[in-house]
């Protein structure tokens, strides 16, 4: 994590000021200590506003115990730090308790995201995720988008963020901030 919001302070620096990073945390990282205190101490250190940095949690940590997750989710967001439960709909979701979660982001699980081009019903779930997410103000990001058709069903349908091989496969840091510059380039 520190080294995660360190190089996002430093493309902050490069002039890339509204880039977010995301870091997963895995349950015993949740749950094994104080992770606020950690999280505080980490955006300290590094001089990165909380608003910049995005926890991505699995849904198992969360639906075994609502109020237990939030408890610990709670102080998190008072931090300023956005909660985003990845891999969703993987198996694990608890549709009725999710207004109760203290989260801001939802990632559709690229599973369903993928399945779409060969099922209606899946095309459905994710209109029901998007919908649900829409109004409880949260966030929805597809993972693995792979082809221009997903692309644009999810773009028909209002999804907030894509992620996937289609934009781009996973990148060391050295050739993630080309690609900033580059892109940076290109648009002036």
């Amino acid at each position: 994590m520190r080294t995660a919001c360190l190089q996002t302070k430093e493309w902050h620096n490069a002039g890339f000021k509204s880039l977010h990073i995301a870091v997963n945390i895995s349950p015993r990282q949740f749950q094994g200590y104080d992770i606020e205190r950690a999280i505080k101490n980490i955006l300290e250190e590094t001089n990165l506003e909380a608003k910049f940095l995005v926890l991505e949690i699995t849904e198992t940590i969360v639906v075994e115990s609502i109020d237990s997750a939030n408890d610990i989710l709670k102080p998190l967001k008072n931090l300023g730090v956005a909660i985003s439960i990845d891999d969703f709909g993987s198996g694990y979701s608890n549709f009725s308790r999710l207004n109760e979660m203290s989260i801001d982001e939802i990632k559709i699980d690229k599973s369903i995201v993928q399945a779409t081009a060969d099922s209606t019903d899946t095309m459905v779930i994710v209109d029901v995720i998007l919908m649900m997410a829409k109004k409880l103000n949260m966030t929805v990001t597809a993972e693995g988008v792979e082809t221009a058709e997903q692309r644009e069903y999810l773009k028909e349908k209002e999804c907030n963020n894509m992620q996937g091989y289609l934009f781009s496969p996973p990148l060391t840091t050295e050739k993630f901030g080309e690609m900033l510059k580059n892109n940076a380039a290109a648009s002036k």
